[in-house]
């Protein structure tokens, strides 16, 4: 029952609107105005420079921001620096630069960013090839921007794969505005030339999964809250956060009226491969660090390239609460022994999120179990969720 609750509306989703903005700038239209994180305000503001012939555009931290833009930019000609925060600068970038040289674009590292000399895309001699091991992000920057292509692309994707949805949700968006990838044999795709994106353009509207995630874990811990407008199908990978709550123990529903209703129970172990959907591990990995039973979180090699090693920093938090655990390449296995008590924690446990916002996420849900952590550099969750620190205090039963 969720009585004496008021439903909480989350804004639009971080990885559809930066897909739709990209879009957006092919075309005389007003870019979307919906979401206020730092990630959709950093690629507004850089599109809206890029559009008035500036020159140097910053990305800060936003690994997203970078390489979409990192595309668009080169589709036109022109020269243009891309500036880049100090953490974004030790993520993965260079399967996107080399692409792009195979397009006839030239992009150099400096100490800054990245620097982008173009004469507009030049069709290849062979399919392009785009290694997606380490981030879907590449293949769907390309894909992003071959919007009124003068010639037919081919893109060869073969090999390790992460995060296939992300590119499921580019391919799904491109095809409901007009522009369709063909799929070819051995992980092939072409698009082919002079197709256009229709107008107005067609953007889903839905909440930001990750972000309710955030609260829904917060309330499994403690507490219930009520999600409005939850969508019952999702383009976005995380709405399999619903599962994996279950899975743990806490209770999900969705009512008639849409509203997504998350209150916590008693948890135990899970098994989860969150290949499809890394950016759940930090918060369901704290989840199953207070939970009964054993745990493992396999899959996800590309955890190893976000905002911070987050295999490794889950690793420090279990270990600021006692709990057993193995680090491994693709995730944690959290072995049966219950965490130490929080009473017993007489003093505060520092925990330094490496200015990464999951991180800061996952620390509050030992918080609320209780344990007196305290978290350095707060501020970073405005990267995907600006309006956190106030739904976490005003939201949750």
């Amino acid at each position: 029952m969720a009585e004496g609750l008021i439903a909480v509306r989350i804004a639009v989703s971080k990885s559809i609107a930066n897909r739709a903005m990209i879009l957006q700038s092919f075309q005389a239209v007003k870019l979307l105005e919906e979401g206020a994180c730092n990630d959709i305000a950093q690629l507004r503001k850089a599109l809206h420079a890029f559009q008035s012939g500036e020159s140097v555009l910053d990305c800060g931290e936003g690994g997203t921001v970078l390489r979409f833009l990192l595309a668009r930019v080169s589709r036109e000609a022109g020269h243009w620096h891309l500036l880049m925060g100090p953490s974004l600068r030790c993520r993965p970038h260079q399967e996107l630069m080399q692409a792009l040289s195979e397009l006839g674009v030239s992009t150099s590292l400096t100490a800054q960013g990245i620097e982008v000399r173009s004469k507009g895309w030049q069709a290849p001699r062979n399919p392009l090839r785009i290694s997606c091991e380490r981030s879907s992000q590449f293949l769907s920057a390309i894909l992003l921007s071959s919007a009124h292509l003068h010639f037919d692309l081919e893109i060869d994707f073969s090999g390790n794969k992460v995060s296939e949805p992300y590119l499921a949700m580019t391919l799904a968006l491109l095809d409901l505005n007009g522009i369709r990838a063909e799929n070819l044999e051995n992980a092939k795709l072409r698009i082919r030339a002079n197709q256009t994106l229709s107008l107005p353009l067609l953007i889903p509207k839905e909440p930001d999964l990750s972000s309710t995630f955030a609260l829904a874990a917060l309330a499994s811990v403690k507490g219930r809250v009520l999600i409005d407008a939850f969508p019952l199908s999702s383009l976005q990978p995380d709405a399999s956060f619903v599962h994996h709550l279950r899975s743990l123990g806490a209770y999900c529903t969705r009512n008639r009226e849409g509203q997504l209703l998350v209150e916590a129970r008693d948890l135990h172990g899970v098994d989860c491969d969150l290949g499809s959907s890394p950016d759940l591990f930090p918060c369901l990995a704290s989840l199953a660090g207070i939970a009964k039973g054993s745990s493992r979180f396999f899959g996800a090699t590309q955890l190893n390239h976000k905002e911070s090693p987050r295999i490794q920093k889950i690793s420090e938090l279990l270990s600021l609460i006692g709990r057993p655990h193995e680090v491994k390449d693709d995730g944690i296995l959290i072995g049966a022994g219950l965490p130490r008590d929080p009473k017993e924690c007489l003093s505060p446990l520092a925990f330094d999120p490496a200015n990464d916002h999951r991180m800061v996420m996952a620390a509050d849900i030992l918080i609320r179990a209780g344990y007196p952590i305290e978290v350095s550099h707060r501020e970073c969750v405005t990267k995907s969720f600006y309006e956190y620190e106030d739904l976490k205090c005003n939201a949750l039963s």
